[in-house]
């Protein structure tokens, strides 16, 4: 068994990272002008994928920054940081500035990668390769992971750890080979790295693990259970211990820190959850999406990068059918029952209905009362659905494929259930231009760490900016930005002239001079940087009649360096 393994497992590692290529292949053309995805997410990730390495190599508290949202700045637990992606990115950062090409290698590395650990994880329980070859396929490539793909790397990257923390639950739990300590160092390792990447998935796999465990436990036989079970607590006990005491000061900083997020919630978790219909409905980002059908996904709650359900009606009817056929097999139960019960919670507090919601409570409205776990979007719960329907795929291509007479019936099964799930090639994909005088030697005429005050404003709906800071190794600060936090205050002048002009309205500068100029005193503002957007006219206008003459028109971009602002 071992010398088939051994050759095989690299080998599929190869074949899902080429996969993951195929998918986003016009980015990898040209990866350091265009990344997978769009919107404003991924162009704030790439400023923060710069943060990070910045912040370290200039004895920096990678945690908070002032560089974005000057001068309140933003807590980075609070935001798309993904603080271990971005250290352990940094040589890439480091060789192409801005952040692009780690971003995409992160998006496509992380499709193939976890694919491929789930498939170790499956192989820990089913001897059969090319079963859980496709087990693998199905959790890697899943429409959950491909909607992710529209836009959150942090949680496309996440889907990494769940199923390297079911080959250490398991070794905790069934096998239980390595000294306790061993497993405590290596379980608290992968949660810390989680936390890092994207906490709330590291508390939805605090949940999944619950009830994996509580499924264990209820189906398993007692004597099994009782031989277990002072190992399996001691391991436990050690994670929690250990895990809290390194995460003790990220979370006070994050919970007490500046700029911290106060009251409820930062995005409703009864928007984002789980429409039942899109168990059998595909989305628009699935190859074969009817109009009719469509008419109806395009209606769920939340977003399209959120509509992460769609299992296919043959994938559905499969998982059951093997469901009730080997439900004897503690296997199958267990799977079944974890996926079921994460399925059920990813619905959210109330059941949603082709977009409507409903009155009627779910299980989840229990454990949305419980502050900082109410930040969990129900419906990313998915992930854990796919990696249980994962291993109850590769269980049934197992038993069919035990003969070589049934590698037919393997192979409709397979394209049954695969058919359905294509996804629409290639995946989205955005150009990330970035005007030549930041990338040159021209942008050293601003002082390193300067305010700069640019057009368009940053925001959610105009991030260019960020991605200009990031592609010009951060030489300064932005007043503004894409950033979850309470937003500074003194700029409410200035940013409501720049944003007016960016709609294309106009703000009488002549009536509002004094203030102006009072608020980029104020603000230590050492430039103005216009750069290309639709009323880059209309913004070179108002700071002309601000300032004067700009002290530069480079490429697109025009400075006026400000001594002392007029």
């Amino acid at each position: 068994m071992q010398r088939r393994l051994i050759p095989f497992s690299p080998l599929l590692l190869l074949l899902y990272l080429t996969l993951a290529i195929l998918t986003s292949l016009p980015v990898w053309i040209s990866p350091v002008s265009q990344i997978v995805g769009g919107g404003g997410d991924p162009q704030t990730m790439l400023w923060w994928l710069s943060w990070t390495p910045f912040a370290l190599s200039h004895h920096m508290n990678p945690l908070f920054t002032d560089y974005m949202n000057y001068p309140a700045g933003a807590n980075a637990l609070w935001n798309s940081s993904m603080l271990f992606a971005g250290t352990a990115g940094w040589p890439l950062t480091l060789a192409w500035p801005g952040g692009t090409v780690t971003y995409n290698v992160i998006m496509t590395g992380s499709l193939g990668v976890s694919a491929w650990l789930a498939y170790l994880a499956i192989r820990r329980y089913i001897p059969h390769p090319v079963g859980a070859a496709a087990g693998g396929l199905l959790y890697g490539f899943s429409p959950y992971m491909i909607a992710q793909s529209l836009g959150h790397a942090n949680l496309v990257m996440s889907a990494i750890t769940p199923p390297l923390l079911v080959l250490l639950l398991d070794e905790a739990l069934i096998r239980q080979r390595w000294r306790g300590w061993l497993t405590v160092l290596a379980i608290s390792s992968i949660a810390l790295a989680q936390f890092f990447i994207w906490e709330e998935i590291l508390l939805t796999e605090a949940i999944a693990a619950a009830v994996f465990i509580g499924a264990l436990l209820l189906l398993s036989s007692r004597d099994a259970v009782r031989v277990r079970a002072l190992h399996a607590k001691r391991v436990l006990c050690g994670v929690i211990g250990i895990t809290g005491v390194l995460l003790v000061y990220p979370v006070v900083y994050q919970l007490l820190g500046p700029q911290r997020v106060l009251g409820g919630p930062v995005q409703g978790t009864d928007i984002f959850v789980t429409d039942p219909l899109n168990f059998v409905l595909p989305t628009s980002v699935q190859l074969i999406a009817p109009g009719p059908v469509t008419d109806i996904s395009n209606h769920f709650s939340g977003n399209v990068s959120e509509w992460d359900a769609y299992l296919g009606l043959p994938l559905l009817v499969l998982l059951f059918a093997v469901l009730f056929r080997f439900r004897q097999v503690l296997l199958v139960r267990v799977a079944g029952v974890t996926g079921i019960v994460m399925a059920v919670l990813s619905l959210g507090d109330h059941l949603h209905l082709a977009g409507h919601r409903s009155p009627i409570p779910l299980p989840w409205w229990l454990i949305d009362r419980i502050p900082v776990i109410n930040n969990i979007l129900p419906v990313r719960l998915m992930l854990f659905v796919y990696l249980a329907a994962a291993c109850l795929l590769a269980f049934t291509l197992s038993q069919i494929g035990s003969t070589r007479r049934n590698a037919l019936m393997s192979a409709a099964v397979f394209a049954l259930v695969f058919v359905p799930l294509l996804p629409r090639l290639p995946l989205l994909n955005t150009s990330v231009p970035v005007p030549r005088y930041f990338t040159s030697s021209a942008v050293n005429e601003i002082p390193q760490g300067a305010v700069v005050v640019t057009a368009p404003w940053p925001t959610p709906r105009s991030p260019a900016p960020l991605t200009w800071a990031a592609a010009a190794h951060l030489r300064f600060r932005v007043l503004g930005g894409y950033f979850i936090g309470p937003s500074a205050h003194g700029d409410e002048v200035l940013r409501d002239v720049v944003i007016a002009a960016d709609l294309g309205g106009t703000q009488p500068i002549d009536d509002l001079r004094q203030q102006l100029l009072a608020e980029l005193r104020d603000d230590h503002v050492s430039a103005v940087i216009v750069g290309p957007e639709a009323h880059e006219a209309r913004q070179i206008e108002t700071f002309t009649t601000l300032l004067g003459p700009p002290s530069r028109a480079d490429s697109g971009v025009y400075v006026w360096l400000l001594n002392s602002p007029r």
